[in-house]
């Protein structure tokens, strides 16, 4: 019975692994996970631009999920013209509640 438990968390470890990935990937944590990244290293160096406008989804249980984390979203919230940089936020608690923002700099 413990090998068979110990074989079912793995398979859910291993398949969780693969669930969510960007140009570039930040450590990911199974049970707690709160980073920043860029979505393209390309971009570093340059300008970020005076403004900020975020975007964000959430899920729970990865049944229910709602939300606008679209550049575009971001982009109206921040009230930014002319975007120079994108960054994305991701935050987990043992894959209960889940939320990915959308993070634009810009003027």
């Amino acid at each position: 019975m413990n090998r068979l438990f110990v074989a079912a968390i793995a398979a859910i470890v291993l398949l969780a692994m693969g669930c969510y990935s960007a140009p570039v990937m930040p450590p990911t944590g199974l049970i707690f996970m709160n980073v920043e990244a860029p979505v393209s290293p390309a971009v570093a160096g340059q300008p970020m631009g005076a403004r900020t406008g975020r975007a964000s989804a959430s899920s729970i249980l990865g049944l229910f999920a709602w939300g606008d984390a679209s550049v575009a979203a971001a982009v109206r919230n921040g009230g930014i013209v002319e975007p120079q940089h994108i960054d994305y936020e991701f935050f987990n608690i043992l894959l209960i509640y889940q939320k990915f923002t959308t993070v634009v700099h810009g003027e």
